[in-house]
């Protein structure tokens, strides 16, 4: 609600996971693969994503949604396409310990301080 009342609309929009799809996109894509990725281009909705399919997209605003790591020898990876994709605004919400297992603790840092 606070991101509306700053002024973002929904389509600005993407929560991108890095373990489980978020239940919006579980349904979205049992619609159907192209009902899903229709829905990256519907202006009236947030966009629901895994990092592995967000990978060389972005959003003027991107919430990771960090969920643990679906391959923890890929986290570093994953890491740095979800922490990319944002255009204007990153928003990093998860626990500390699953971050500094990716990314160490100079990056826990840097997030607190921002």
């Amino acid at each position: 609600d606070g991101l509306f009342d700053e002024g973002w609309s929904a389509r600005d929009i993407a929560i991108v996971t890095t373990n489980h799809r978020h239940p919006v996109q579980v349904e979205r894509q049992q619609q159907g693969r192209d009902a899903y990725w229709d829905s990256y281009w519907d202006d009236s909705d947030i966009f629901y994503s895994h990092v592995k399919s967000f990978k060389g997209l972005e959003r003027p605003v991107v919430i990771v949604a960090i969920d643990g790591w679906q391959r923890p020898e890929l986290a570093r990876e994953y890491l740095y396409v979800a922490l990319s994709r944002a255009r204007d605004l990153l928003i990093v919400c998860g626990s500390a310990s699953d971050l500094e297992a990716a990314g160490g603790p100079a990056l826990v840092r840097a997030v607190r301080q921002h």
